[in-house]
Protein backbone atom coordinates (compact mmCIF):
# COMPACT_ATOMS: atom_id res chain seq x y z
CA UNK A 1 0.00 0.00 0.00
CA UNK A 2 2.52 2.49 0.75
CA UNK A 3 4.37 1.50 -2.87
CA UNK A 4 1.05 2.65 -4.14
CA UNK A 5 1.01 6.22 -2.53
CA UNK A 6 4.95 6.95 -3.36
CA UNK A 7 3.92 5.76 -7.10
CA UNK A 8 1.03 8.18 -7.18
CA UNK A 9 2.67 11.15 -5.60
CA UNK A 10 6.02 10.90 -8.14
CA UNK A 11 3.58 10.36 -10.70
CA UNK A 12 1.37 13.43 -9.56
CA UNK A 13 4.50 15.44 -9.10
CA UNK A 14 5.74 14.64 -12.57
CA UNK A 15 2.42 15.94 -14.22
CA UNK A 16 2.36 19.01 -11.86
CA UNK A 17 5.68 19.87 -13.28
CA UNK A 18 4.99 18.81 -16.82
CA UNK A 19 1.84 21.22 -16.70
CA UNK A 20 3.78 23.81 -15.11
CA UNK A 21 5.96 23.83 -18.22
CA UNK A 22 3.31 23.50 -21.21
CA UNK A 23 1.52 26.51 -19.73
CA UNK A 24 4.29 28.89 -19.47
CA UNK A 25 5.29 27.53 -22.97
CA UNK A 26 2.25 27.73 -25.06
CA UNK A 27 0.78 31.11 -23.61
CA UNK A 28 2.41 34.43 -22.69
CA UNK A 29 -0.30 34.80 -19.04
CA UNK A 30 -2.79 32.39 -18.20
CA UNK A 31 -5.81 34.81 -18.85
CA UNK A 32 -4.67 35.47 -21.93
CA UNK A 33 -5.43 34.02 -25.42
CA UNK A 34 -3.29 35.21 -28.87
CA UNK A 35 -5.67 35.41 -31.86
CA UNK A 36 -4.86 32.97 -34.21
CA UNK A 37 -5.68 32.86 -38.08
CA UNK A 38 -9.67 31.80 -38.35
CA UNK A 39 -9.98 32.13 -35.07
CA UNK A 40 -13.19 34.21 -33.60
CA UNK A 41 -14.47 35.69 -30.71
CA UNK A 42 -17.96 33.01 -30.50
CA UNK A 43 -15.08 30.48 -30.73
CA UNK A 44 -12.90 31.39 -27.98
CA UNK A 45 -15.85 31.99 -25.99
CA UNK A 46 -17.19 28.58 -26.67
CA UNK A 47 -13.62 27.12 -26.30
CA UNK A 48 -13.21 28.92 -22.49
CA UNK A 49 -16.96 28.49 -21.20
CA UNK A 50 -17.66 32.60 -21.46
CA UNK A 51 -19.37 34.76 -23.47
CA UNK A 52 -18.55 37.06 -26.52
CA UNK A 53 -19.95 40.02 -24.71
CA UNK A 54 -18.10 39.34 -21.48
CA UNK A 55 -14.50 38.60 -24.05
CA UNK A 56 -15.52 42.21 -25.60
CA UNK A 57 -16.20 44.02 -22.02
CA UNK A 58 -12.69 42.49 -20.36
CA UNK A 59 -10.76 43.73 -23.73
CA UNK A 60 -12.17 47.71 -24.00
CA UNK A 61 -9.53 48.60 -26.85
CA UNK A 62 -11.00 45.37 -29.20
CA UNK A 63 -12.76 46.06 -32.34
CA UNK A 64 -14.37 43.35 -33.00
CA UNK A 65 -14.67 43.50 -36.83
CA UNK A 66 -10.82 44.11 -36.99
CA UNK A 67 -8.49 41.52 -35.02
CA UNK A 68 -5.54 40.75 -36.03
CA UNK A 69 -3.75 37.59 -35.70
CA UNK A 70 -1.78 38.15 -32.85
CA UNK A 71 -3.98 40.27 -30.82
CA UNK A 72 -3.78 39.20 -27.43
CA UNK A 73 -7.08 38.46 -25.84
CA UNK A 74 -8.08 38.70 -22.07
CA UNK A 75 -10.18 35.86 -20.67
CA UNK A 76 -10.92 36.44 -17.25
CA UNK A 77 -12.20 39.96 -16.06
CA UNK A 78 -9.55 42.03 -14.52
CA UNK A 79 -9.61 41.59 -11.06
Amino acid sequence: MMRRQQKVAALRQTTDSTFEKKQTTTSPEPPFHIMQKGQTLYQLSKRYGVTAPELMSWNPNLVIDDISIGTKIRILPIP
